[in-house]
This record gives structure tokens, C-alpha cells and sequence, in this order.
């Protein structure tokens, strides 16, 4: 059937827009959410909007602006709805032996629709059933949550708030969510703010996938690599030192191992080869043989060399520092006490390079 576009005159009585039509024809505003003729229930987010709060045996239900889609049948479209005023409710006492969960939800009625006898918006409080593991009442048709209330027992302390809001934005917004669950991925394109990871993230149509995440900005993450010898003597750093640290960003890793030889650092068995181990979980690679490139510094001959770690993913092999030297001749050969230099304090080994992790 034809429908009537917005705005048009009526000519001879036509078009009427029923409140149904002005509704569905609204959605055009909001988030795609499933129904071709709905939208995404929640809340405008911004401040306290809608919030439930509670002091002493008052429930407050803050004022604001919020979407309700009840989808009761195929056609009917989604509420705009504003409360413009706090609105209060008396907390139900507690039970004598059991803990209960009590829910605040936002509600439209709709006679034509449901059937209600009445046509309003309101703030609601619904008490839930004590019990031994108490379960929060169902939000019904035609609502959305605003708070759950945990009562305890008598004599088991005050009852506490947790927001239940979601949240909803229009098309192309960045929807802003509490948990992965608050939305579903299903239609590529959006975009939501994860609260909770603080990360920015894009709807592929099938999976959420990340884009923006700030912690790439902030400092990079340290670590203590562990310093080992294949022969039976280990090494001892003594007052040296031995840092590492990583900057991971997705599934990209920048790492950096600094070894400071001081003047009580022993490189172990001198028949023996170093291994550095001890890396995070984080930096577990997708592949094994992975290269770090850098440089032994012999600081007494003022002599630089170039270095290689292979970080395998044996446990008995992660961290094998092998050493390339400038003369082709001499070929590769694994960096030991004498290796490529006799070690002594104030020389140093520096290896960098970035990584494919796991996840």
C-alpha cells in the first residue's frame, strides 16, 4: 500500500497521517535495530538522563528523552518519549530472609496498540521475587530499563543501584555501550564507543571489529625478559641490567631488550649461548622464527655490531640471540661470553622489532 510522504497538503481530506504514520516515518532518525519500521530503544546519551538513583527508601527517576520501540506488530513504529521532570518511587521494604532485585523501567502505553486503556509515558518501579538467588523481573513490552535495585535481606545492609540504561543514537552515530552485548553486530557500518575497553569499534556486518583505540597514545608497557645459557653455568646480571618493553596495538607488537652489562654482570658458561625468555602472554606470535634486529655495543673499543634474535616459540629455544658480524667470511655465530666481543661492564646488547601476535 502507498504510503503518505512528509509533508504534504491534503487535497479533498487526503492525505491524514494517523500517529502510527508520523511514527514510522521517525525512524528515518533513529538506529537501525532490526525492524525496517523501528528503531533502537534507549536512552539519549549525555549526563544523568533517565537515571535511576536512590537515597534512603527513595527511588528517583531522572528526567530526559528517550526512544521505546515495543514492535507488539510488524507495522507499529517506535515512541519518542520525554519525561520532564524527576519522577520518585517509594523502595518496597526488604524481605525478612531472602535478597531481591527490583527494576526501574521507562514505559509507553498505547490503547490503539496494546490494547492498555491508556495513552501515557511513565517511570515504572517493579519489585522482584526474594529469593535464595534472586532473578530482576522481565522489562515488559513497550519498556526499557533504567536501574536494577539490589535489596538485600533485613538486617543485611542498604540496597544498591547498578544503570541499566542503553543507549541510543541516530544513523551514522557513534553509539556509546556498557558491554559487547548491549548490541549486536548485523548491519555494517555503524559504529560504537565500548565503554567499558574505551575503544572505538566498526559493524562489519558479521563482527565487530576495532579502529580507534587510545591506548596507542600512551606509554608502552615494561617487562623483565629472563637472561639464560645453554651451558650449565647461567648468566648473573649483577648490578646490570636488563629491561624490555612493548607497545602492542591490535594484533601488532613493537618490542625493545636493552642488556647493560655492569661491573659484577657474568655471562654463565662460556661454552654456552644466551637465550632471553620470559616474555609476556601478550606477545605470543602467530608464527615462529621471528627475527628482532639490533646492536652489541663494545664500549671499551668504541665498536658497534650488528645483532639478531630469533624468537622461536619452543620454550626451550624462545629468545636465541644469534650475531651477524660485517665480515662475510666469518659467517653467523651465536653471541656468547667472547661473542662478539669479550663482554665487560659498560658494553650493551639492543634488539627491537615488531611482531605478529596471536590476538
Amino acid at each position: 500500500m502507498p504510503g503518505d510522504p512528509l509533508w504534504v497538503n491534503a487535497s479533498g481530506g487526503a492525505p491524514a497521517y494517523s500517529a502510527n504514520e508520523l511514527r514510522q516515518a521517525m525512524a528515518l532518525a533513529l538506529m537501525y535495530d532490526g525492524r525496517a519500521l523501528g528503531g533502537r530503544p534507549g536512552v539519549r546519551p549525555g549526563g544523568n538522563q533517565l537515571r535511576t538513583e536512590l537515597a534512603g527508601s527513595t527511588i528517583t527517576v531522572r528526567s530526559g528523552v528517550c526512544c521505546i520501540d515495543p514492535g507488539l506488530s510488524t507495522p507499529q513504529g517506535p515512541y519518542w518519549l520525554a519525561l520532564p521532570a524527576d519522577e520518585t518511587h517509594a523502595l518496597a521494604a526488604a524481605d525478612a530472609t531472602n535478597p531481591r532485585k527490583d527494576i526501574t523501567i521507562i514505559r509507553v502505553y498505547d490503547h490503539d496498540e496494546d490494547s492498555s486503556g491508556l495513552r501515557l509515558g511513565r517511570s515504572e518501579y517493579l519489585v522482584g521475587q526474594a529469593s535464595p538467588t534472586p532473578a530482576a523481573p522481565d522489562v515488559p513490552a513497550g519498556a526499557i530499563l533504567s536501574g536494577t535495585i539490589d535489596v538485600p535481606r533485613q538486617g543485611g545492609g542498604a540496597a544498591v543501584v547498578t544503570d541499566g540504561r542503553r543507549f541510543t543514537v541516530a544513523p551514522g552515530g557513534i553509539l556509546p555501550v556498557a558491554a559487547a552485548g548491549h548490541v549486536g553486530a548485523a548491519v555494517a557500518g555503524r559504529y560504537r564507543d565500548r565503554l567499558d575497553l574505551n575503544v572505538l569499534e566498526r559493524d562489519t556486518g558479521t563482527a565487530w571489529q576495532t579502529i580507534a583505540d587510545p591506548t596507542v597514545f600512551t606509554a608502552w608497557t615494561n617487562f623483565t625478559p629472563t637472561w639464560n645459557n645453554t651451558g650449565v653455568a647461567q648468566p648473573v646480571l649483577g648490578n646490570g641490567a636488563l629491561v624490555g618493553k612493548y607497545k602492542k596495538i591490535g594484533r601488532i607488537a613493537h618490542v625493545v631488550i636493552k642488556l647493560f652489562w655492569g661491573g659484577t654482570t657474568s655471562a654463565g658458561d662460556p661454552a654456552g649461548y644466551w637465550g632471553f625468555g620470559g616474555f609476556p602472554a601478550a606477545l605470543n606470535g602467530t608464527v615462529t622464527d621471528i627475527i628482532l634486529s639490533g646492536a652489541c655495543w663494545d664500549s671499551s673499543a668504541v665498536g658497534l655490531y650488528d645483532a639478531r634474535a630469533q624468537l622461536s616459540n619452543a620454550a626451550d629455544q624462545f629468545g636465541i640471540v644469534r650475531t651477524f658480524t660485517t665480515t662475510p667470511a666469518t659467517g653467523a655465530a651465536r653471541i656468547s661470553s667472547t661473542v662478539p666481543f669479550t663482554w665487560a661492564a659498560q658494553d650493551y646488547l639492543y634488539l627491537s622489532g615488531t611482531i605478529e601476535t596471536q590476538s
